[in-house]
C-alpha cells in the first residue's frame, strides 16, 4: 500500500484537529465534580473538626452505600498532616438513618480509623449537628 503525501498531511491534520480535541474532551469531563450528598459532606465536616491541621486535609476515597432501610454509610479515606507535617492516613466511617423529617440526618455510629468513638464524644457531635 502506498500512501502519497497529501493522504499524510490529510491524515495528520484530522488527528491534530479531529480526534484529538474530542479525547481531551472526553478525558476532561471525567474530572467533573458529582455533587456530594448530605452525609457525605456532615461526615467530612465531622472529619475536618478532628484534624488538628484541617488545611492539610485530602481525599483519596469516598463510598456511600445503604447497608439497611432507610440508613446511609459513607467511608472516607484521606492524608492529612500530623504536627511534624508528615502526612498521615485517616479513615472516618460514618452511619446515618432517615429521621422524623424524612431526610437522612440521625446520625447513629462513627468509627475513626476502624475505631468507634466513646459515647460522649458521638453525643457532642450529634449536639453540633442539630445547631
Amino acid at each position: 500500500m502506498k500512501i502519497n503525501g497529501n493522504n499524510m498531511k490529510k491524515n495528520i491534520y484530522s488527528l491534530r484537529y479531529g480526534i484529538l480535541p474530542c479525547f481531551i474532551l472526553a478525558l476532561s469531563a471525567c474530572d467533573i465534580l458529582t455533587p456530594k450528598s448530605p452525609a457525605h459532606e456532615s461526615c467530612k465536616g465531622i472529619a475536618l473538626d478532628r484534624l488538628k491541621h484541617p488545611e492539610s486535609f485530602r481525599e483519596l476515597t469516598e463510598t456511600e452505600t445503604a447497608p439497611r432501610k432507610e440508613q446511609r454509610e459513607v467511608n472516607l479515606t484521606f492524608n492529612a498532616w500530623n504536627d511534624y507535617k508528615v502526612p498521615m492516613p485517616f479513615s472516618i466511617t460514618c452511619l446515618f438513618q432517615k429521621g422524623s423529617d424524612g431526610h437522612i440526618t440521625d446520625l447513629l455510629t462513627i468509627r475513626w480509623n476502624g475505631r468507634p468513638l466513646r459515647r460522649h464524644e458521638l453525643d457532642d457531635i450529634r449536639q453540633s449537628l442539630k445547631n
